[in-house]
């Protein structure tokens, strides 16, 4: 499990096109994508975690919006993936005596792919997660 870095954010900012969000530590000292499949919790306050996808020495790129749960100046966590403990019921409780679970099968997110536009509209109706302005 990767220690806590309990560092503050310099900038936050996300990007609609890509569905991605990136958090910025002009501090840190990372190595280049060693924390690729680890979670990202953007405001230690709160309870939200992040899937990781490339970092680099001070930014941590993360799929989804964080701009919603944390803003720059917020102190953020980074955690190895999520498993079940040695002897959980769960371990085995799957189709077949595998591990069920969130992620099932050795912790690793289900890929999400978002069948949304990511332009806005004004015309028409509401079909997913479009946002009228």
């Amino acid at each position: 499990m990767y220690a806590s870095i309990l560092s503050k954010s310099n900038a936050i900012g996300y990007d609609v096109g890509t569905d991605t969000s990136t958090l910025t530590d002009t501090s840190a000292s990372l190595t280049a994508d060693a924390l690729v499949g680890m979670y990202l919790n953007p405001d230690v306050t709160q309870t939200s975690y992040y899937w990781i996808t490339p970092n680099t020495s001070t930014s941590i790129t993360v799929t989804g919006d964080i701009t919603s749960v944390a803003v720059a100046g917020y102190f953020y966590d980074i955690v190895d993936k999520f498993r079940l403990q040695p002897g959980s019921p769960a371990l085995t409780a799957g189709s077949g005596n595998t591990e069920i679970g969130a992620y099932g099968g050795g912790g690793d997110p289900a890929l999400y792919v978002s069948t949304a536009s990511p332009t806005p509209t004004t015309a028409g109706s509401l079909t997913q997660d479009e946002i009228w302005e």
